[in-house]
């Protein structure tokens, strides 16, 4: 009788451990929840989209913008102006100039090529005021005399600092057509007869950029 009772009594604990546990389950899953969820969430950069803009043509690149006549003569010039614009969605800071695709035969024509005018040109503004800045690029590079020969200013890298206008945005985006140079090269007048018949050729890469990093290029004005 006491086995039987002691039994029973077991039986009644485990199902009442067996309840206890079932609640306990039950509740763990009756707590309140709300999921809501941000979706769409998409980062999408802006860009520096730089166009050009020499003599006739205008596009990514252009050709010839200085170009000299057929029998240039000492004493003749050649002027243009190189116009840019940024057709992106994020301003310019600076311009750095490059150059790629220099030649020359023997002796050097660049020697012999004077860049007389170098001005820039902000907004349809003529800068500096003189509209010429040639003196001030030619003490900066070469020889750091007066005289800017076109050797020495494609022997550096230049970078434009701003447009003049002091707000440190050389390019503002939105197709403002804003800012270029107004350059022009004068075969020297005194250039000696073994100048005859050679040739010289340069590109000029321009990069439009958002980094205030000069990267060693000489800065203008």
């Amino acid at each position: 009788m006491q086995k039987g009772t002691e039994m029973k009594k077991i039986l009644i604990l485990m199902l009442a451990i067996g309840v206890v546990a079932c609640l306990v389950g039950v509740g763990s899953f009756a707590a309140f929840n709300d999921v809501e969820t941000s979706i769409g969430n998409t980062f999408t950069s802006g860009d520096i989209n730089l166009k050009l803009t020499g003599g006739v043509q205008n596009g990514d690149s252009v050709t010839a913008t200085w170009k000299s006549p057929d029998n240039w003569a000492p004493g003749e010039e050649v002027s243009a102006t190189l116009m840019m614009t940024n057709i992106g969605t994020v301003d310019a800071k600076h311009v750095r100039m490059d150059w790629a695709g220099l030649t020359h035969g023997s002796p050097n024509l660049m020697d012999e090529i004077i860049i007389t005018t170098f001005a820039e040109v902000c907004n349809g503004t003529i800068y500096p005021s003189s509209g010429n800045e040639a003196t001030d690029v030619a003490h900066a590079c070469g020889n750091h005399d007066d005289i800017l020969t076109l050797a020495e200013f494609v022997s550096t890298s230049w970078i434009t600092v701003d447009d003049w206008t002091g707000d440190g945005i050389t390019l503002e985006a939105g197709d403002h057509n804003d800012y270029g140079y107004e350059i022009t090269f004068t075969f020297d007048a005194n250039a000696s007869n073994s100048y005859q018949g050679t040739s010289c050729s340069f590109g000029m890469v321009l990069t439009a950029t958002q980094s205030t990093d000069m990267g060693g290029a000489i800065p203008l004005h």
